[in-house]
């Protein structure tokens, strides 16, 4: 028997949602932008900023000591 696995549409989170994931404040990641640090990856739009789940989970397990 085959499975067939649909494909993975990606889910991005806005400041809020991300922060909220990472518990953290939204401006702790605004302080990272701005600055350049190791901060999470994010995709701009525009003026709009955006976290892929995945990248973001990928991030925060390679913080993990």
């Amino acid at each position: 028997m085959t499975t067939i696995e649909a494909p993975t549409t990606p889910v991005y989170l806005d400041e809020t949602a991300a922060a909220a994931r990472l518990l953290l404040a939204p401006k702790t990641l605004r302080n990272w932008r701005a600055a350049g640090t190791d901060g999470p990856p994010y995709l701009k739009l525009g003026r709009t900023v955006r976290y892929p789940t995945a990248l973001l989970d990928a991030w925060a397990m390679g913080k993990v000591a």
